[in-house]
């Protein structure tokens, strides 16, 4: 492209689908389309493909969007991956294409960074750029356990924004905020995510190419269940923080708990905690943290929740 060149934004812009039928292309279009209207105040729509002042985005796969890089000079190295993108900008045609619609998203996401100015003024600088990320996952975790539980408006708002940076994993770090039904008591009405919140969110979440993962605890950080007498039995030390190894009852919560969840969070993780475990072996475990070690009860813990968790066929996370 030559020095200088730019793409003019105006009411004849037309964002074009190499696959019409792509539905996670069009959420992409939109997405763009709406950026660009609240930001530079100008009305883009879809439609035709091809011709000048078009935005044609697509998958790297499609014909048409080979053709149209082809004729950019774009080359595309083979070490992309299935999120990264490419795109082009020249004085009468933008091409965005990804090797997933993941990427097709992300190239959309960088454009929307590149447009300058606004009303009549509005335009994107002549630009060619390859990327993809280094991190598979690139994730955020938001402890929803202190302070007002955030409403779904809210979390919504905040998924919108990661996905504009391009990370694709948001964490609920929970202690007591999940509304559970074999434990009503621990997650408080109006202070919890509810089952058809999640439900929400993971549907909302999906359209934006970000995954939901459940965090929650499974050792430390339980003073909040623990603090009654329902649950008392189960703490390392009386109303304590951490829930005690000896005790049978706490690997039923920790089994009823993930039972609930994992319907809702239908991902590849689950987060199950076990940080700050200060109390173990100061209490219940005591004589059994003499004779192997804090350590050793530790991991034995740790093993026993991995086992529960095992048919659910997930990648457990936990806090070192």
């Amino acid at each position: 492209m030559a020095s200088g060149e730019v793409f003019r934004l105006d009411r004849n812009t037309r964002l074009s689908l190499a696959d019409a039928r792509s539905t996670e292309d069009q959420f992409a279009a939109n997405d763009f389309i709406d950026d660009v209207k609240q930001t530079a105040g100008v009305t883009l729509r879809t439609g035709r493909r091809g011709g000048r002042n078009t935005i044609l985005i697509g998958l790297l796969s499609l014909p048409a969007i080979q053709t149209a890089f082809e004729s950019s000079n774009v080359k595309l190295p083979p070490s992309i991956n299935e999120e990264g993108y490419a795109l082009s900008v020249g004085k009468d045609r933008v091409v965005v294409g990804g090797a997933s619609p993941a990427g097709v998203f992300y190239g959309l996401q960088t454009l929307k960074q590149l447009v300058r100015g606004d009303g009549n003024d509005a335009y994107i600088q002549g630009v060619r750029i390859v990327d993809w990320p280094a991190m598979r996952w690139r994730g955020v975790s938001d402890d929803i356990s202190r302070g007002p539980v955030p409403t779904v408006d809210y979390v919504k708002r905040q998924l919108r924004t990661f996905a504009a940076f391009k990370l694709n994993m948001h964490s609920f770090y929970m202690e007591h905020a999940f509304s559970s039904k074999a434990h009503p008591l621990i997650g408080p009405e109006g202070g919890s995510l509810t089952p058809d919140e999640i439900r929400e969110l993971v549907v909302y979440a999906k359209s934006y190419h970000i995954e939901l993962v459940p965090e929650q605890q499974t050792f430390g950080h339980l003073h909040k269940a623990l603090k009654y007498e329902k649950y008392n039995p189960l703490a390392e030390t009386p109303y304590g923080d951490v829930l005690s190894p000896q005790q049978e009852g706490s690997y039923k919560l920790v089994a009823d708990w993930y039972r609930e969840l994992d319907p809702l969070f239908p991902g590849k993780f689950f987060h199950i905690g076990a940080d700050e475990t200060f109390e173990l072996g100061e209490g219940q475990s005591r004589e059994a943290a003499r004779v192997k070690g804090v350590g050793a009860v530790y991991f034995e813990h740790l093993n026993r929740v991995r086992d529960i968790l095992k048919p659910y066929n997930r990648k457990l996370m936990f806090w070192g």
